[in-house]
């Protein structure tokens, strides 16, 4: 067997324990999150990803809504289509291959007045948000001062 193979089966076996206990979902964290609304800035990050796939996998939250832009050609939509798509959903989709329906794209950008968002959006997030996660961060180091 591959070198790297062995190395992957070897970290699937040592999670199988915390897959467990998040299966069970006696934790008070995951009892907290359990059919709440979340809205994260940053969805489409490495950060914001991981957290998403852990939020459904784990906590049973009811929706997730991603804040994310246009970029490079590729619209709101088809971005968060792609996030669906991603190897980090893969335990997530062989337990629950339904579990993209749990996320919606709402266009915005962070860098913008009031996120960029339409005022329905800001609407729908006043109404159905219960924890908002802010993961959103800029890559460019020469972006102006907002200050």
């Amino acid at each position: 067997m591959d070198p790297a193979e062995v190395f992957m089966e070897e970290a699937k076996a040592r999670q199988t324990p915390i897959l467990e206990a998040a299966a069970r979902g006696d934790c008070e964290i995951q009892q907290f999150f359990s059919g709440t609304t979340a809205l994260i800035t940053g969805g489409t990050g490495f950060l914001g990803k991981l957290l998403i796939e852990k939020l459904i996998r784990s906590c049973d939250v009811k929706k997730i809504y991603v804040i994310s832009r246009p970029k490079k050609g590729t619209s709101s939509k088809e971005r968060i289509t792609g996030l669906r798509k991603d190897s980090v959903f893969d335990t997530l989709r062989a337990i629950n291959p339904d579990f993209g329906n749990k996320i919606e794209t709402i266009e915005g950008d962070v860098a913008e007045l009031r996120l960029g968002l339409s005022v329905q959006s800001w609407v729908t997030i006043a109404e159905e948000v219960d924890v908002i996660f802010h993961m959103a961060a800029t890559t460019r180091f020469e972006e102006r001062d907002f200050t």
